[in-house]
């Protein structure tokens, strides 16, 4: 039998070019309701909201807008959890009705509460997400406690919908009748990739339901603990339906875990690399003259080895089957390996150091500067490091190269300060080497250079007119700015976002010529980048500092 592949390659492209008239919306700082952000955004703008807890039922309105937590600048994980959209039990919590494609994003939110809106023909429908003739982009979002009388307890998708979901987990949500996770229908073709079924409830088909002609591609999801009452507690396919399965996992699913419903034209069902605990058995066809199941390579009847499933924490043990057993042709996981199956690639490559060359801008003579190079454990077991500097005598320096053994415990990272101090006229440079007990890559070497141009010597630095450094840059609560000043002078230092707002100033009144320091706290803002500007009737100066969360 021929091979079938069912990889699609997803090039999303959120901000093909800023414009000018693009801006960042902030919620609550701009606008009090999330609604009120989409209402007022134009094509190509952000709503960025901010943690916190919102009583909405949102409409995108057919805006090619970017909804978004602070996730999307700090890709900590945290925002997902604070920033909440609560339904209130009223409709579905947001809504997509009017041909949005993927230029409509949502991002980084936990949708909650909802119990669904009228689909074409009046049925509840969608509690969570409902999309009608939609097809927006999705990603870490978490779907769950929604619930519905009829269909799409987390999620409905309706009518040539074919939203892209990457990134989610669709739990803990009910349907009175099919989909308690995902219900498609009419025509829908959603991909997902890298999402997790978990805990959701209804009839038939507690996880994905699936009703007339719908070909969703189902890319690294996994499934589990998912039931219902009737047939299918992975998925139900009825009227001329396919569904494509790739590097899945299907375990712990009550009971039989995919089901193909008869009618006269038959339903299809293409599975390769999974795993599917109990094998193929564990797929029911009530017509095996119309419901056709393409059980192809790669596929395993296995326990999967969870790390904690009972606690919804579907990361592979290190000694899981599915391991490197995704398909060979796929993309490559990101530690370089072969494709695993499942939500979760398994890391093996433990140790990861970025950047591994720092290039220090030049700088006037006497001045400091400070660079970050993060140390991170993506392994499932503790690494020790330490530094060692292989260039005595540098101007460039490692602090941690004094302290000696760092540890670095699973699934975190440790930051490490380059420190650069203008002392002479010269081209410098420094290599640094994190020694570590990782078997597959015990030294690690990072390059450092760096040219200063000079200042004469009969005119001190502090003469100069200019805005040094802040440090430490990137930082976490606060940092210290240095600047110079030539003469007498009112002097004021502004906060910038990105998108040129003012975020917070020090009026620091008159000072005098020379060197000075300003500190600058920042523990009420949200992680990011941020524009540092010094005012004086001299000019302006300004640099870049990173907020850490």
């Amino acid at each position: 039998m021929r091979r079938v592949s069912a990889i699609v390659l997803i090039v999303i492209v959120l901000f093909s070019a800023v414009t000018a008239t693009a801006r960042v919306l902030n919620i609550p700082l701009d606008f009090q309701t999330i609604q009120a952000g989409i209402d007022s955004a134009g094509a190509g703008d952000t709503v960025l909201v901010q943690p916190g807890r919102y009583d909405e039922n949102l409409h995108f309105s057919g805006r090619a807008i970017v909804v978004a937590s602070c996730f999307l600048n700090s890709r900590n994980p945290a925002y997902i959890d604070s920033t909440i959209i609560d339904g209130g039990g009223r409709s579905s919590v947001v809504r997509f009705t009017r041909h949005e494609d993927s230029t409509t994003a949502l991002i980084g939110f936990t949708i909650t509460n909802g119990s669904g809106s009228p689909d074409q023909s009046g049925d509840n429908a969608g509690g969570g997400i409902h999309c009608h003739q939609a097809s927006p982009y999705l990603s870490h979002l978490k779907i769950t406690g929604n619930r519905v009388e009829r269909y799409g307890g987390g999620m409905f998708v309706q009518s040539e919908s074919s939203p892209i979901i990457e990134n989610t987990l669709i739990s803990e949500n009910t349907a009175g009748y099919f989909g308690g996770g995902l219900y498609c229908s009419r025509q829908s073709s959603p991909i997902l990739r890298r999402v997790v079924f978990s805990g959701n409830q209804s009839m038939d088909g507690s996880a994905v339901s699936l009703f007339m002609d719908c070909r969703p591609i189902i890319q690294n999801c996994t499934f589990s603990n998912n039931s219902c009452d009737g047939r299918g507690s992975v998925a139900r396919m009825f009227w001329t339906c396919e569904m494509n399965l790739v590097n899945c996992i299907i375990s712990a699913n009550d009971p039989d875990s995919i089901s193909l419903t008869g009618d006269p034209a038959g339903n299809t069902l293409n599975i390769a690399y999974s795993l599917l605990t109990g094998g193929e058995s564990m797929v029911s066809v009530s017509d095996t003259s119309t419901e056709t199941v393409h059980w192809l390579e790669g596929n395993l009847d296995a326990n999967p080895l969870f790390i904690n499933p009972d606690n919804c924490d579907y990361r592979l043990r290190m000694d899981s089957p599915c391991i490197d057993a995704g398909d060979s042709e796929a993309p490559l996981d990101p530690d370089g390996t072969r494709a695993d199956m499942g939500a979760f690639e398994f890391h093996q490559k433990d140790i990861e150091v970025h950047p591994r060359e720092i290039t220090f801008e030049a700088l006037p003579f006497g001045a400091r500067d400070s660079q970050l190079v993060v140390v991170t454990n993506t392994g499932e077991t503790d690494l020790t490091i330490r530094v060692e500097e292989a260039v005595a005598r540098s101007a460039i320096s490692m602090r941690e190269a004094e302290v000696g053994e760092i540890a670095v415990p699973a699934n975190t990272g440790v930051q490490l300060w380059a420190i650069y101090h203008a002392q002479e006229l010269a081209q410098e440079s420094q290599r640094f080497i994190i020694m570590s007990d990782d078997p597959d890559e015990p030294e690690i070497t990072i390059e450092a250079s760096i040219y200063v141009d000079g200042v004469p010597s009969d005119r001190p630095q502090s003469a100069i007119f200019n805005l040094q450094s802040a440090y430490p840059n990137p930082f976490n609560s606060s940092t210290t700015i240095t600047f110079g000043l030539s003469k007498l002078a009112p002097t004021r230092i502004g906060i910038y976002g990105l998108d040129g707002r003012l975020i917070d100033e020090m009026d620091l009144g008159k000072m005098e010529a020379g060197e000075h320091t300003a500190v600058w706290n920042a523990q009420e803002l949200p992680g990011g980048m941020y524009i540092i500007k010094l005012d004086t009737d001299e000019g302006a100066r300004t640099l870049k500092a990173i907020l850490l969360r």
